[in-house]
């Protein structure tokens, strides 16, 4: 058209365009620059994967073109210097093989991180050897588990969304993609091919069957085992089945709504090759062997033994998996410190990375200290919890003895004296408010002042026979302390953690073995413990060593020697059928389910009830609404049962959330900087900002292009 129109104008011996002549032109570059916008708009969101996937192809070809020439394969720089390429890339990183006779490719930039493409090694703070060696069936808690998942991994995961994502599998298993079937009993997973343990043996369908027999009869299931957290979803779970070496179908017994949360993105494979013949798994040998800790994970343990793990300090360090099927992990080593003062260690970039902990009574004077560093806060999903035994008789199994300790314990000052008012105070639902499952409006036991509260406290005990005598005399007194009903004898709780004793007392000063955890803080107990003499209880604390060992707390709570314990523990934001596992008996009472975090004796036993409280009636209800919850389908249904769970696990006072700390991620500005807190948690803690997928990637979400 424009030709044309020249040339008309040339023939008409004109010196310029006509008016009409130049209209016709803007229109139609108009119409042409339309066409292009929309051509291009949209494109924005793929470009950015487009040309990672291009820039990729760019290294390999220079790659394969330099080795035609000389043999070997080479680093960037080299590619430079050969002419092969213009620049080092900023978005693909090589990583050369033995003799440099094989590559890796590794990806991509973070989101606002470094340019480098890259980052060598992230120091971190190691958390204290009582959180369990990463080998996946010893014993473990928090941290633990999530180190285990540097080396091993599931079939799924968690990105910043919140949501499941592919990883070992191909794609996330759905009713529209066919991996759903049967009405919710069938769940299909397609996995990648090419994946490697880091021994360089092939992992396919057959490892997945074998890990999720191992843990269903095999040597897994075994007393004293600590498997994957995945466990409570077991029962439900009839089989695995291999379809091909890229497929493995389960088949339950029902529908689960927990089902992929779990067995899908906690449980870790195993090779096969290795665990067939580890009969039992938890051993001190198991533990010290290398081959224990090979896994498809994206990173290797680095050390060789006995250094690559401290049980003392926690002090570890894993490096990068090279053969990693996700491409060379982003941060290439993480390095686990011990550090006695986390703050001092941020402020002198020591660690790269690190949080300031949940009981250490950090003030806002300390935190201004650190107002220069960037930091990501979230909504806790950890908190210290007083739990109950009612299993144990009186005065635990009474429900207005528990209500009674409810109003004794302040929890409002707890938040503020603890953690500097850096949180919220519990819910006597057991989940937080931040949860998308949280019921309001519950019970607080909190008439609005400290007096109101100790005497509601007072009115209850002296309702279930507890009297304020002198010491023995059994006439009227002031020592300030209750005595034991001479009706109803307390059951008083001592003697090791192996093997607890029982003592009935009766008219003699009510005084309670307070257990708690020299993982923690002892402010909170000896708060407690004050808190509780303000109403006329009486407690001996005593603080054993952390863990799972012999004398560990977690020992103690798990097997159930105690009446009254602290103990710490998260998951406030995951799947709300965490309430199950931890106060279902019918759950519970199976020994290997019980855990720390467990109640004992919440039950529908009518020699457990007080007569003047509806508990056993509470507790039935419970827990059919805890079975109920688990396999109905419609989400509205299932939200209205685990609200009513939070009513009557609030009215009955099983365990009192004490606060929960506002979890706070400093980080040094020229280190990693995509950090994030993940939605719901990482499987299978709390939503902790150590979540593997951006130390693999780089990213808050997604993964690399082309996977």
């Amino acid at each position: 058209m424009i030709e044309r129109l020249t040339a008309s104008r040339h023939r008409a011996s004109e010196h310029g365009f006509t008016l009409i002549e130049l209209l016709v032109v803007i229109v139609i570059l108009g119409v042409l620059s339309a066409v292009v916008v929309f051509a291009v708009n949209g494109v924005t969101d793929k470009g950015k994967a487009a040309s990672e996937t291009t820039d990729q192809r760019v290294v390999r070809t220079a790659e394969e073109a330099y080795y035609a020439k000389n043999g070997t394969y080479a680093t960037e720089s080299q590619l430079v210097t050969a002419g092969l390429l213009t620049t080092e890339s900023s978005k693909t990183d090589v990583s050369l093989g033995a003799s440099n006779k094989s590559f890796l490719l590794g990806y991509g930039l973070p989101n606002g991180g470094s340019p480098a493409g890259k980052i060598d090694q992230l120091t971190l703070a190691a958390s204290g050897g009582q959180f369990g060696s990463p080998e996946p069936f010893g014993y473990q808690r928090g941290p633990g588990h999530l180190n285990t998942n540097y080396l091993f991994d599931p079939m799924l995961w968690k990105d910043e969304t919140g949501n499941l994502i592919p990883w070992l599998a191909t794609d996330v298993p759905s009713v529209a993609n066919g991996g759903i079937t049967n009405g919710g009993t069938t769940y299909t997973f397609n996995l990648r091919s090419g994946v490697k343990f880091s021994d360089g043996v092939a992992m396919d369908a057959n490892d997945v069957k074998f890990t999720f027999d191992y843990q269903k009869t095999g040597a897994g299931s075994g007393a004293g085992v600590s498997p994957c957290f995945c466990l409570s979803a077991f029962p439900n779970v009839l089989s695995a089945t291999v379809n091909s070496p890229t497929q493995v179908t389960f088949q339950l017994s029902q529908p689960s709504n927990i089902f992929l949360s779990y067995i899908g993105s906690q449980m870790v494979i195993i090779p096969q090759h290795i665990w067939a013949t580890i009969n039992p798994p938890n051993t001190a040998a198991v533990k010290a062997n290398p081959l224990a800790y090979v896994g498809t994970g994206p990173y290797t343990l680095t050390n060789p033994l006995p250094g690559f793990y401290n049980e003392t300090t926690g002090e570890q360090q894993y490096d990068a998996n090279p053969n990693y099927f996700l491409g060379i992990p982003y941060v290439r080593r993480l390095k686990f410190v011990q550090v006695s003062d986390s703050i001092l260690a941020l402020q002198t970039k020591v660690l790269d990375a690190g949080g300031v902990g949940s009981e250490e009574g950090v003030t806002q004077t300390t935190l201004n200290q650190l107002a220069a560093i960037p930091k990501v806060d979230n909504a806790g999903g950890w908190n210290r919890a007083f739990h109950f035994n009612p299993s144990r008789g009186f005065p635990y199994n009474s429900v207005k003895f528990r209500q009674a300790l409810a109003y004794a314990i302040d929890r409002p000052a707890l938040l503020q004296s603890i953690v500097g008012g850096r949180g919220v105070v519990g819910s006597l639902g057991n989940l937080t408010p931040a949860n998308p499952w949280f019921q309001t409006g519950l019970p607080t036991y909190d008439l609005g002042n400290r007096t109101a509260n100790i005497n509601a406290a007072k009115a209850l005990l002296a309702s279930i026979g507890f009297v304020d005598n002198v010491d023995g005399s059994g006439q009227p007194g002031s020592d300030g302390i209750f005595e034991c009903p001479a009706a109803n004898p307390c059951k008083l709780v001592s003697g090791t953690i192996g093997s607890a004793t029982i003592t009935n007392s009766s008219g003699t000063d009510l005084n309670l073995n307070l257990y708690t955890s020299q993982s923690f803080s002892l402010n909170t107990a000896t708060a407690v413990a004050q808190q509780l003499l303000d109403v006329g209880i009486g407690t001996t604390i005593v603080n054993e060593t952390g863990g799972g060992g012999a004398s560990g707390s977690d020992t103690r709570m798990k097997n159930g020697n105690y009446g009254i314990s602290l103990v710490g523990w998260g998951n406030l934001l995951s799947d709300p059928d965490s309430l199950r596992t931890r106060l279902d008996t019918n759950y519970t009472s199976v020994a290997a389910n019980a855990g720390f975090t467990s109640i004992f004796g919440w039950n529908n036993t009518a020699s457990q009830a007080d007569a003047n409280t509806a508990y056993a009636t509470n507790a039935d209800e419970f827990q059919a609404l805890a079975a109920a919850q688990l396999t109905v389908t419609d989400a509205s249904v299932r939200l209205t049962e685990v609200k009513r769970m939070q009513e009557l696990v609030a009215a009955d006072v099983p365990m009192i959330s004490l606060y929960v700390p506002t979890a706070t991620q400093f980080y040094q500005p020229n280190s990693l900087t995509a950090w994030y807190y993940t939605p719901g948690g990482t499987p299978p803690g709390p939503p902790g900002f150590m979540n593997k997928h951006v130390l693999v990637t780089g990213k808050q979400f997604g993964l690399p292009a082309g996977y």
